[in-house]
């Protein structure tokens, strides 16, 4: 192990006023105001013999174009290479549409923001790097709930978005405090599992959500320190409430931010560090599309339902139903290809940081993951991320997908690919064992 040196960093990324918003293909208007300030925040931690960075943004997320975009910005200009940068984001659904290239029902995103977008997060890795200094280096965990699966079953044996009190949730908040050599706090990192969807698709105010509210309290308990929230495994996991007021994203976060505050306060932060990284990518199953006839009924119906929509004149409405036109005519062309076997690139990486570990997955993962992945860690100390270098799609575990719903069946019209395949799971957990174990050997 050799000395600690840490630097922190935070830009503003916050969107001009009438950019559409993100998370909801329901809202009817562009943005109105801005609540709360979104940010980009970056911690760069070294060694002496390596270095890693950790991005956090106050967005929804991106794909993977805009995160290899990202990625190769900060190699050219900070020498950084793609295994030891990290970027994770928040997920708030009060923030700006930003998924590149995505045929998504909702809105396109502004190029001319993502374009700012991804300068200001490469100059927030650089003012880090700037920044580095003799630090010291502590985590822990405490309990702390803010929402609740939302796969509630119907009575045909289904599965809609409400609430589920006998699935899991991952009732903890993991923290990272980052101290300097006096050791007043720096940066305090902290991940928890929960959509940030406070707010919901009727307001039209920029936010952070929770996210930011947790982060303004530990920057308040702590002066002069910078927090950083990373968003967990929360593909199936809602906020209490979905929809809900500003002042129900005040209560969430203050909540959140005084189990930080509690954890931080019982890190014992060391100076001697060991670090390492590893980045990979694999293939995960996906469905073959059904048969051509099948296909071909599918896509003829949402046609008919678009003509039917276009009548009533509601845009709108009319917006999302053409998004499902051009899903249905993706999955009708690869009927007629005759496509098999189909894969989708999945993206899993991990920092060491001596006896913790944190993981990055990809996509809006489900939070079984997270807790099955910490469970057969060969780490202390198991963090494990969702929304991290780019969103590919909503992934589900093998036995919730005899039980439909949102995010195994209809998020695809979002995602544009078809469904995942059950093997799906397997593939990921396997590969995250591996780059665990890769990392502790």
């Amino acid at each position: 192990m050799s000395p600690l040196q840490a630097g922190i960093a935070t830009v503003d990324i916050t969107p001009y006023i009438g950019i559409w918003l993100a998370g909801f293909a329901g809202r009817k208007k562009p943005s109105q105001g801005v609540h709360d300030p979104l940010r980009s925040r970056a911690l760069v931690l070294e060694d002496g013999e390596k270095r890693l960075c950790l991005i956090t943004n106050d967005m929804l997320s991106i794909n993977y174009e805009t995160a290899d975009e990202i990625k190769a910005a900060i190699q050219a200009e900070c020498d950084l290479p793609p295994e030891c940068v990290m970027i994770n984001h928040s997920h708030t659904h009060s923030g700006p549409t930003a998924r590149k290239g995505v045929s998504a029902v909702g809105h396109k995103p502004d190029d001319c923001y993502m374009e700012v977008y991804v300068r200001k997060i490469v100059s927030a890795v650089t003012l880090a790097l700037q920044n580095l200094q003799p630090a010291r280096l502590g985590y822990a965990r405490t309990p702390v709930q803010i929402g609740i699966n939302r796969r509630e079953r119907t009575a045909e044996g289904g599965t809609r978005i409400g609430r589920n009190p006998d699935l899991p949730v991952a009732p903890y908040v993991d923290v990272y405090r980052i101290d300097s050599e006096s050791g007043a706090p720096r940066a305090v990192l902290f991940t928890h599992a929960c959509h940030a969807v406070t707010r919901a698709a009727d307001n039209y105010f920029i936010s952070a959500d929770y996210p930011g509210q947790a982060q303004a309290v530990v920057e308040t308990v702590f002066p002069g320190a910078q927090a950083l929230f990373a968003q967990g495994c929360a593909g199936n996991i809602n906020s209490e409430p979905v929809g809900g007021s500003f002042e129900d994203v005040w209560r969430l976060g203050t909540i959140l931010g005084g189990a930080v505050v509690q954890a931080a306060a019982t890190c014992r932060p060391e100076a001697e560090v060991k670090l390492g990284s590893v980045l990979r990518s694999v293939q995960v199953p996906l469905q073959d599309p059904p048969s051509l006839e099948e296909a071909q009924a599918q896509h003829e119906a949402a046609e008919a339902r678009l003509r039917a929509i276009e009548q009533e004149g509601d845009p709108t409405q009319i917006r999302i139903q053409q998004g499902t036109v051009n899903w249905t005519g993706r999955v009708l062309k690869l009927a007629e290809d005759g496509a098999k076997n189909l894969g989708m690139r999945y993206d899993i990486q991990a920092f060491a940081l001596n006896d913790a570990v944190i993981v990055g997955l990809a996509g809006e993962v489900f939070v079984e993951y997270q807790l099955n992945i910490a469970k057969a860690s060969p780490f202390d100390f198991t963090s494990v991320l969702g929304v991290t270098n780019g969103c590919p799609a909503y992934l589900p575990t093998a036995a919730e997908m005899p039980f439909g719903g949102y995010e195994v069946q209809d998020s695809m019209r979002f995602y544009g690919t078809t469904q995942l395949a059950p093997a799906c799971e397997q593939t990921i957990l396997d590969a995250a064992a591996g780059v665990l174990q890769e990392l502790k050997s």
